[in-house]
């Protein structure tokens, strides 16, 4: 995706966002298996404590994401384009984007 339609998309988003700082999920499809999402924050955005479950995603654009855990630990990762990952996480933690680019993903929640 070229620079400028990165910034178009992130300014999109950033529009329909709730409320300023905070990433912005849209659902893309579900069905009777699974549920897909774009997911996007942009410098210092960040999401709410809470557990997220197993979930699959693909990194559109990297950046540097900390995540804060309930027991006031914290890591930082660093999240490069192209990225994939299975995860389940039994712990709740919110995290920010520490980094200079928007942190894209493309999600999918089983049902």
């Amino acid at each position: 995706m070229k620079p400028h339609a990165l910034f178009a998309c992130a300014l999109a988003f950033a529009a329909n966002a709730a409320l300023a700082g905070d990433c912005v999920t849209r659902e893309i499809e579900q069905n009777d298996k699974m549920r897909t999402y774009d997911h996007l924050c942009l410098p210092g955005d960040g999401a709410p404590m809470a557990k997220r479950g197993w979930r699959a995603f693909y990194v559109i654009e990297g950046s540097m994401i900390e995540r804060r855990y309930e027991d006031g630990s914290k890591e930082v990762i660093d999240y490069k384009a192209g990225d994939s990952r299975s995860l389940i996480d039994d712990k709740a933690f919110s995290y920010h984007n520490v980094g200079k680019t928007p942190f894209h993903l493309y999600v999918v929640y089983p049902k």
